[in-house]
Parts: structure tokens; sequence; C-alpha cells
């Protein structure tokens, strides 16, 4: 009688038929949930580009992120033998030629996790399509803690939401953000710490740090995951950082959008105004990885529905911080500029001690 996986030898085990055909399909369910992850609760990921490929037109196909394809492959390939494992073995492989086709030709990125899956997607075609059924059970533990996390990140993201979009809405007798605040007259050619310290906008609160601003990104997953945290937080009362924007081809427009938003609404603080928005926004991240104005103004439109008369003066704000961040160098985003020094992103420098 054969032994048992469970009782060979590690020389054996690796070169068991089940062990191999359960290493590859565990890596492959593994990477298939990972990828749905990203796509669903924009959990980190070891490269920027992988957002930007996951939340492309590519990263679903009739609504469906195509990650939930892949596992579906995975668990047909894992559960059952003859024409329907090797009919999801083909469907692997081609998927995986395909998408890779896709980043190298018609995105021109590369995603570190898709690459990974296609790799072990391939690999499949060195094992056999039986005796699969040893890998399942083993695996399934890993796909439900996957689906609790998921579960747990939607139900933080809500709460949050209702909790920004709950803030009571208090007038102010001066807009915060009137053009002769947020738009100091500075050469850019030479620029001083000071201009760079007056242009950083107060929306993290209303009493705002002088000699500190955080640099965000819209289409960076961490800085959306610190804008979380630090609105969860923030208060009126907390001296906070200011805010310089940080855009590419990738973000400008979801960016215009929102400080637009914020714009329009000068009978509420800038805080509560950028609150709100973000947290109307949360309902739907991927409008920030899409670069979707079309959707984010239909979001907005209720609470800020003077938005499109302040476009313009949100693309000066955006030139004006995107020529500040290049004379002192910004390059990566989250990131702290502290009386004139650029720092990593430390959640103890955006706040007064």
């Amino acid at each position: 009688m054969a032994k048992k996986l469970s009782v060979l030898s590690s020389e054996e085990r690796a070169s068991s038929p089940v062990f191999r055909e359960s290493l590859i399909c565990g890596i492959g369910i593994f990477l298939a949930v990972y990828t749905v992850l990203l796509k669903l609760a924009a959990i980190p990921c070891v490269s920027g580009d992988c957002h930007k490929v996951i939340h492309s037109s590519y990263g679903t196909f009739w609504g469906v992120p195509v990650g939930l394809y892949a596992l579906i492959l995975w668990s047909v390939l894992l559960t059952k033998s003859g024409w329907p494992a090797r009919l999801a073995r083909a469907g692997l492989v081609l998927g995986s030629v395909y998408f890779l086709g896709v980043q190298a030709f018609a995105l021109k990125m590369f995603c570190p996790v898709c690459g990974a899956h296609a790799l072990v997607s391939l690999l499949t075609m060195t094992v056999s399509v039986n005796r699969r059924r040893s890998a399942l059970l083993g695996f399934v533990g890993m796909v439900a803690a996957f689906c609790v996390i998921v579960w747990s990140g939607y139900q933080a993201r809500k709460q949050l939401q209702e909790q920004l979009l709950s803030e009571e809405l208090k007038p102010v007798e001066k807009s915060f953000i009137g053009k002769e605040e947020t738009l100091p007259a500075v050469e850019i050619q030479s620029l001083e710490s000071s201009s760079l310290d007056d242009s950083g906008l107060p929306w993290l609160s209303s009493d705002k740090l002088l000699d500190t601003n955080i640099v965000i990104s819209f289409d960076c997953n961490q800085c959306l995951n610190v804008l979380e945290t630090v609105l969860a937080q923030s208060n009126e009362d907390r001296r906070m950082a200011g805010v310089l924007f940080k855009v590419d081809s990738d973000s400008r427009a979801i960016t215009k959008t929102v400080l637009a938003a914020v714009l329009s609404r000068s009978d509420i603080s800038p805080h509560t105004a950028f609150g709100r928005a973000f947290g109307l926004l949360l309902g739907d991240k991927d409008v920030f990885f899409r670069n979707d104005e079309a959707t984010a103004t239909f979001l907005l439109g209720g609470e800020f529905p003077a938005l499109g008369d302040f476009l313009s003066e949100a693309e000066v704000i955006l030139d004006q911080h995107g020529a500040l961040l290049q004379s002192v160098g910004v390059f990566q985003t989250p990131s702290v500029i502290k009386q004139g020094t650029v720092m990593a992103y430390t959640a103890d420098l955006i706040v007064e001690p």
C-alpha cells in the first residue's frame, strides 16, 4: 500500500505528485484571492502598478473581477477530474497569456501579483489533472480567512463613511478656502519654505500646523488608507498638517473634482467639506483608482451642486502644488514636508504633539 502523504519523508513529499499538485493549486488559489482583495478591499500591493492594472477596464469582465473567474477555475481544478479539469487548466493558461499581453502591450504596466498568478497557471501544464481533492480542505480555511478580511474591511469603511456623513454641518462666517488664502502670490521659480507652508490646504482640521504638510495622491492606496485613519480621528480642535496634492495623468481628474467640491462649500469649514466629500466617495472606492471624474461628479453633485464653477480654480491649485512639490523633490506619496524637509510619512508628524 502506498504511503500516505502525511507520513512521507521530506524528500518523498517534495517528489510526490499529490504534493506538487497541492502546492501549485494552493499558490494559485492564494494569488487569485489576493487579486480579488486588491480589487474589492484595496489591500496593499508590492508595486504601484498593481492597483492601476487591477482597477483598469481589463480588471473586470461583465462587471465581475477577473480574479473571481480565476478562483472558480482553480476550484474546478481542485475538485474535478477528466474534461472539466482540462477545461479549467486551459482557461487558466489562456487567460494568463491574454492578461500578460494586456499588461505588456495595452496598459504598458506590470502587476507582480498578476504575473505570479500567470506563472503558476502556466505550471499547471506540468502536472496531471487528477488527485487534487487532497488539497481542497487545506485551502478552504485560507479562502475563508480572506473572506473575513474583506468583510472586516468593508464594515470598517462603511462605519467611517457613516461617521463622516453624519458629522454636524457647522456654518462659518468666513470661508477658510478663499482664493486669497489657498493661492498665495508666490514666484514658483524662487520658492521659499514659507510659500510651501502657506500652500497646504487646511482640510484635516480647521487649525493647521504652520510648518508641516502631508503630500497625498488619490491613486495611491496607502494615501487613501492614511486619509481614512486621519479623518476617522480628526476633529476641529486638533492642529494638523496642511494637505498638498500630487497628481499625474492617472489621478488629476478625480483630484480636481474633489478640490472643486470642497472649494464650492464656503458655508461650512473645509475640514467638514473634505470629510463629507471623501465619505461620499468611499462607497465606491474604485472611483479614485479609475480616475473617474464623471462618477465622482455624480456622487458629489447632491451636496456640492456648485462644484462645476470651481473646476478652473481647482486646476490652478493643482498646478501650484505640482510646481511646489517638484521644487523640493517630492516623488513618492504619502510623504511629509516639515520645515522645508521631505520626510517619510509617519502619523505623529502630521498632528501637533
